[in-house]
């Protein structure tokens, strides 16, 4: 059975909701990481790349990705993976 949920609605989901939490530690002082799962490397890598640059940041800094043995993400603070 095919999904009737649009495409777009999950990009949104995928990239909104992450963002939200995250907010939301930043301003309740909470520690956090969240994780994201996706099926494919373009979809992990372009999910990364959209998120940081709505967050006005690049790669490394609270957004970051990892596939296989190739990873860019902070060591320390809040973080968005």
């Amino acid at each position: 059975m095919k999904s009737r949920v649009p495409r777009a609605w999950l990009i949104c989901l995928s990239v909104q909701v992450p963002q939200m939490i995250l907010d939301d530690c930043h301003r309740t002082g909470t520690q956090c990481r969240i994780f994201c799962t996706q099926p494919r490397r373009i979809a992990a890598l372009s999910v990364s790349e959209r998120v940081a640059a709505e967050r006005g940041e690049s790669i490394g800094q609270t957004v970051g990705f990892q596939i296989r043995l190739e990873s860019r993400y902070a060591i320390l603070g809040n973080q968005l993976s």
